[in-house]
């Protein structure tokens, strides 16, 4: 007599992929072609030079993390979530004080 396995759970309709990651974008670039939209994010990062003068300035260069492609309809599905989420902020926030 064999023994019957247990079913296995089902697997969750939403789940990440294993390249799933969070970054923290200072800034974002998009571009337009006759095919999809393009939207780059990028971060501000401090460059320090090997040899430190008293005189010598900082550098901060812009280092893109993700690139992203999407068809124009998703671009505005994109747009629309951004604004209604916004507009929900909005009305939840409170009010800025405003500095003399």
């Amino acid at each position: 007599m064999t023994e019957k396995k247990p079913p296995e759970p089902p697997k969750p309709f939403i789940s990440r992929s294993p390249d799933f990651r969070t970054i923290y974008v200072t800034g974002a670039f998009g571009q337009i072609s006759p095919f999809d939209y393009r939207l780059s994010f990028y971060t501000h990062e401090t460059q320090f030079p090997k040899e430190p003068k008293a005189t010598t300035s900082i550098m901060i260069s812009q280092v893109f993390q993700v690139e992203i492609a999407m068809s124009f309809d998703m671009m505005k599905r994109l747009r629309d979530m951004l604004d209604q989420q916004l507009k929900q902020r909005e009305k939840t926030s409170p009010p800025k004080k405003e500095s003399k």
